[in-house]
């Protein structure tokens, strides 16, 4: 059981670096759309994960609040979801190194759990999200734009679900452990109890 426990916390970190490594990565790319007739030029930019986000919205970013820089978009933030995901992904790499230093397997999986269902929602929440944004260009000024989700980003989205399956797996075995133990401690009781009424006997004769 010792060994099983040490390849599902090696699993677990080995996906907790995964999502720091995909939250730098393109999420999302925008570009302008095509329509019959339309001889300009296509404009195309790529934001990674810790340079967007979902909830900036695009209502709420008014003609004026463009920027007159070339490559500027309305969904860049400095600091995106990507940073999230990133942080959520070290602490599943520092809770899989607590539970195999410690050995509290319960503790360990129940926190990698809820870690992992966090980067699952976050980064499937940008997945499922219709982006759209607002570019500014030298050449078309302001121009409307659609996002199409990236690789990274579901790439992202499969290593929680796979962080979230091992830490099932481990609370499941800890729990059957726990199980075990409490069994062979009942067993025992009932053992040297009877061995006391054995005694007892023997000494009444």
């Amino acid at each position: 059981m010792e060994r099983l426990f040490t390849r599902l916390y090696a699993g677990l970190a080995v996906c907790g670096l995964l999502v720091i490594v995909l939250s730098f990565l393109p999420w999302v790319q925008f570009h302008s759309g095509t329509f019959e007739g339309d001889t300009g030029e296509k404009v195309t930019l790529t934001l990674s994960g810790t340079h967007t986000s979902r909830w900036r919205d695009l209502d709420r970013i008014g003609r004026n609040d463009a920027k007159e820089e070339d490559g500027w978009c309305s969904c860049y933030v400095s600091a995106g979801d990507g940073f999230l995901t990133a942080g959520l992904g070290a602490m599943l790499v520092a809770i899989a190194a607590f539970g195999w230093r410690t050995e509290l397997d319960r503790p360990a999986s129940i926190a990698g759990g809820i870690v992992s269902l966090g980067v699952l929602g976050l980064a499937g929440f940008d997945a499922i999200a219709d982006w759209q944004a607002i570019i500014y260009t030298n050449l078309q000024r302001l121009e409307a734009v659609d996002g199409s989700v990236q690789p990274a980003l579901i790439a992202l989205i499969g290593a929680a679900a796979v962080a979230a399956v091992l830490s099932g797996f481990a609370l499941g075995f800890a729990w059957l452990i726990d199980q075990v133990e409490e069994t062979e401690e009942d067993e025992t009781i009932t053992d040297e109890e009877s061995m006391n009424e054995a005694r007892e006997r023997a000494q009444q004769w």
